[in-house]
């Protein structure tokens, strides 16, 4: 299955999640880390098809 990263970033942004790392550009693509209701840690990952 293939999510839209913006709207995930969107959803996450709106559920108020607490970011650890901001969802940035990097050379690989974009990457954010994010703690969940839980205390888990979890990230969403975006490749660059190009890196």
């Amino acid at each position: 299955m293939i999510l839209n990263f913006h709207a995930v970033e969107a959803q996450l942004q709106a559920a108020g999640v607490e970011w650890l790392i901001p969802v940035a550009d990097h050379p690989g693509g974009r990457i954010g880390m994010f703690v969940d209701p839980d205390g888990n840690h979890l990230q969403i990952i975006q490749l660059n098809p190009d890196a």
